[in-house]
């Protein structure tokens, strides 16, 4: 079952590379997480790396971290794939384009979560992030109030995450880029 959901991932991530055009930009992200293997009082950052694939999908490889009160005690590592719901997150141009969008994210998680309390892959996931601000020929984005549901099937368990805003800094594919 895991080396089919590997494969059916690895075809569509070759499928939408098909139209792609020049929408591969890459950005590096950091913000908050809150999930159900961290501590309630707990402080947690999520940091990561988005790749866009098409003028409406992205990959997003993204780790989570416990700050306080123990530093790295809990760790996650997920991957996902966006799709934009509100038009084009790029136009794989110099032009703009619009910059408030919406995304929807199905993924995969790593984590400690099961019996053996060894890192492997946990959870599947779906989430919504109702707001961005921003996009990739700016330079930077902001997602904000992406709201999940995580299905562990080694507890049989489903939880919800939240994650309040997330920063985005585009590396490749921004003005920069086109105006040099």
């Amino acid at each position: 079952m895991k080396k089919f959901i590997l494969l059916l991932i690895v075809l569509s991530v070759l499928v939408f590379s098909l139209s792609a055009g020049d929408t591969h930009d890459v950005s590096l992200s950091f913000g908050q997480y809150s999930g159900p293997s961290f501590a309630k009082e707990s402080l947690n950052l999520r940091y990561g790396v988005n790749i866009g694939l098409t003028k409406r999908s992205e990959v997003m490889v993204w780790g989570a971290s416990e700050l306080t009160p123990n530093i790295f005690n809990h760790n996650k590592i997920g991957a996902g794939l966006s799709f934009a719901l509100l038009g084009n997150r790029s136009t794989g141009s110099k032009v703009q384009g619009p910059s408030c969008n919406m995304l929807i994210t199905a993924g995969l998680i790593a984590g400690r979560e099961n019996d053996e309390n060894e890192f492997r892959v946990t959870s599947c996931y779906l989430s919504v992030t109702p707001f961005t601000l921003g996009t990739p020929i700016m330079g930077r984005r902001e997602r904000m109030f992406e709201v999940g549901a995580e299905y562990n099937w080694y507890k049989n368990k489903f939880s919800l995450f939240i994650s309040v805003i997330n920063f985005d800094y585009y590396i490749h594919g921004s003005w920069k880029d086109y105006y040099k």
